[in-house]
């Protein structure tokens, strides 16, 4: 006699997305600790994730709505409130080396259009979690001071432009 087929445990419908009145429902599989700040222009999304976590394996997707953070298959997904503007130079996203701190930030979608999503973060990334509530307001720069900033950065290029160039000295062996 045969042995009769192994019976597989029916599998549980995944969690729902929304409610019955449409409203999105926030998640967080990876239990990160987060922080998700509103200023006047724009809004700041920062999750502590561990350092040691690859940066391929961590997927941002920032709607209208919600901000969608998938990271090993686990997913973060927060509604914005306000909501936020999704064009190219309106949302930054950046990791710090140091500590592995993802930070978004995004602009309002109610923000004035010069607005954009640079904001000056300081050496060792972006602002830790664990910092006071009373948080230093990120500084706003507006498009025609990034021009202005880009150009400062052309001209100190041209001032070492002007050294005289290298000349290989052939008296000295190679290094390899």
């Amino acid at each position: 006699m045969r042995n009769p087929p192994k019976l597989q445990p029916p599998q549980a419908p995944p969690p729902p997305t929304h409610t019955l009145s449409g409203r999105r429902l926030q998640k967080n599989q990876g239990k990160w600790p987060f922080s998700l700040k509103t200023f006047p222009t724009i809004i700041v999304l920062r999750v502590s994730l561990s350092k040691h976590i690859d940066t391929s394996l961590i997927s941002v997707d920032v709607l209208n709505d919600h901000i969608c953070v998938d990271v090993k298959g686990k997913q973060l997904i927060l509604v914005l409130e306000p909501g936020a503007r999704t064009n190219s130079g309106d949302v930054l996203c950046e990791r710090s080396k140091t500590s592995g701190e993802l930070c978004v930030t995004m602009v309002r979608i109610d923000a004035p259009d010069n607005v954009t999503a640079e904001v000056e973060i300081p050496k060792e990334g972006c602002l830790k979690l664990k910092q006071s509530d009373e948080m230093k307001k990120p500084k706003i720069m507006r498009r025609d001071m990034i021009l202005k900033k880009s150009i400062g950065i052309i001209e100190v290029k041209k001032e070492f432009a002007d050294e005289e160039p290298f000349v290989d000295d052939p008296e000295v062996p190679p290094l390899c």
